[in-house]
């Protein structure tokens, strides 16, 4: 029996895409679910407000999501390289600098949160009712941000081992513990949405514990030895991961620009929660995607580490068409059935009515999505961090914001969801002939 390194060398690149890639759609799915289960017991536990008011405190968490993409972005890529050359001095000084890193991000997050969280809940114009519920569940979530930092980190190292199942297990045990005491620390406990945030950290505790006996274990390459501290090779790990943190820090800005637009262009107070539940959907509606690029990196990355460009190149090819497939039933699930589906988040009827147009226009990116996103983890994982980077730098300015601020001009409410609509396929077009064109440069 071939062991994961050389399965993903010499395996069917079809059968090992869907098959790395459904524990990772798993995974994701769990903590999407997740995610919505913590904003439907906030709903219907604590209240409407409550919820609006966490709602508005999403978009400050980006800046966590954000930490969290850096360091497990750089790492993987770093790592199943590193497995698929079997560089060993790489396999040691891992797991030590990661950490290194984890702590410094955290404190400095901590610091920062705390330190501007004031201004920038006055900034998103909080409804002074909505306030107290944001404000809350932003400063617990942000005093056990250590966890989630280490426990993301290093599962992403288990998925770059190959080991996507075991990932998925992991992730669904903290999961599953999270959705348990939720409602208990919320309503038997009386700590509302402070309850829902420290029902996170806990189950993150656990998840973390859970990661690192893996990667002590005989089944892990990863050798968890102290030593020296090289500021190259930290460099390095930022370095790699700098295209997904840009990613998300840019999703901080879009939030940011999103919900201070629907607050200003809003013509009722419900509005603003119409297009949180919109936005949390269609977040969600994605998850089968971002599932396979958890398979797509460590395919691309040992294949390029041990010389194969053509094969990895062609990964990028199948999950295209894979993630496609997979996206197709539930973008046409929600086109057809927009209100049942925003009924779930949305409580109130009439505001799953109003919203449902909305949602058929910003679900018709979908399909389209893969062939960026496909692009930007080829590029990460093949050590072309740099123009990787020069996308997703570049596109919340030159694209999203312009765009955006033309729609709502033009439209007013309804143009943030024809903004994200038309911004989407401008920057997916792009991403992708550039990407193209790369590849076949290489190759030649």
């Amino acid at each position: 029996m071939m062991n994961k390194r050389e399965e993903i060398l010499q395996g069917n690149l079809w059968k090992l895409m869907i098959r790395l890639s459904l524990p990772g759609i798993l995974g994701m799915l769990v903590i999407s679910v997740n995610g919505l289960v913590d904003a439907f017991f906030v709903s219907h536990l604590v209240g409407t407000d409550a919820f609006a008011g966490v709602s508005y405190a999403m978009p400050l968490l980006t800046i966590n999501a954000a930490v969290i993409a850096l360091l497990s972005a750089g790492a993987g890529s770093v790592y199943s390289r590193a497995i698929g050359s079997n560089d060993q001095s790489l396999l040691a000084m891992l797991f030590r600098h990661l950490l290194v890193a984890i702590l410094a991000v955290t404190v400095l997050l901590m610091i920062f949160g705390f330190a501007a969280s004031s201004w920038l809940l006055t900034w998103l114009d909080i409804p002074a009712r909505q306030l107290p519920f944001a404000r809350d569940f932003y400063h617990v979530t942000l005093a056990g941000a250590c966890f989630p930092v280490f426990g993301l980190c290093t599962s992403a190292l288990i998925r770059s081992e190959g080991h996507t199942g075991k990932a998925m297990r992991i992730t669904a045990l903290a999961m599953l513990l999270n959705a348990l005491i939720n409602p208990l620390l919320i309503r038997y406990l009386g700590l509302g949405v402070k309850g829902s945030a420290l029902a996170s950290i806990l189950a993150m505790i656990f998840y973390s514990v859970l990661t690192l006996v893996h990667l002590s274990g005989k089944n892990s390459p990863l050798q968890l030895k102290w030593g020296k501290i090289e500021p190259q090779f930290l460099h390095t790990l930022f370095r790699t991961g700098l295209p997904t943190f840009y990613m998300q820090a840019n999703g901080f800005f879009r939030q940011l620009i999103l919900f201070k637009l629907a607050a200003y262009s809003a013509r009722s107070p419900s509005d603003v929660a119409i297009f949180s539940g919109i936005y949390r959907l269609f977040s969600f509606t994605a998850i089968p995607m971002f599932g396979m690029l958890q398979a797509l990196g460590p395919v691309v990355g040992i294949n390029y580490g041990a010389g194969k460009l053509e094969r990895s190149q062609r990964a990028v090819t199948i999950f295209r068409s894979c993630a496609i497939i997979l996206l197709f039933p539930v973008a046409l699930t929600c086109f057809i059935f927009p209100q049942t589906v925003l009924s779930f988040l949305l409580a109130n009827p009439a505001m799953s009515v109003a919203g449902s147009g909305y949602f058929r226009v910003v679900i018709l990116v979908l399909l389209l999505m893969p062939f960026a996103s496909g692009s930007i983890v080829f590029l990460q994982s093949t050590g072309q961090s740099a123009l990787a980077s020069k996308f997703t730098l570049r596109r919340e300015l030159l694209i999203f914001l312009p765009v955006v601020l033309l729609s709502v001009y033009l439209w007013h409410y309804q143009g943030i969801y024809i903004a994200l609509l038309a911004e989407n396929i401008i920057y997916i077009n792009i991403v992708y002939w550039c990407t193209r064109g790369r590849m076949q440069a290489m190759a030649g």
